[in-house]
């Protein structure tokens, strides 16, 4: 298990398992710098509330989303905004994680 930026993560999203979640830090902001940790918690020796894997509570961090999840929106993502940065990315989950739903950006504008 590594600790690594949320936009490592991102980066290399082809990398991880659909069964894997991300973790990140407990209490705060998400950022493309935020600290986390990528991991299949059905195989993770679980914590003192039987849930939560071992290590996520070592380092203080809890359930953020679902590769799957992030795969997701990053395929949302590309049709409305093709060229959307890494920041636009992670803007679009932390949108998704506190929603539950798609950010609404619009197309970028054919005119433009």
């Amino acid at each position: 298990m590594t600790i690594r930026t949320l936009a490592e993560v991102l980066d290399n999203l082809s990398s991880y398992s659909w069964r894997d979640w991300v973790y990140l830090r407990r209490n705060l902001p998400i950022t493309v710098e935020s600290e986390c940790i990528v991991l299949n918690p059905d195989e993770a020796e679980l914590g003192s509330d039987d849930f939560t894997p071992l290590q996520v509570e070592q380092h203080a961090m809890e359930e953020f989303l679902s590769i799957q999840d992030i795969r997701s929106v990053q395929d949302h993502l590309k049709k409305v905004n093709p060229e959307a940065t890494r920041a636009e990315f992670c803007d679009a989950v932390h949108y998704y994680f506190e929603n539950d739903a798609f950010s609404p950006h619009s197309p970028p504008s054919a005119s433009a």
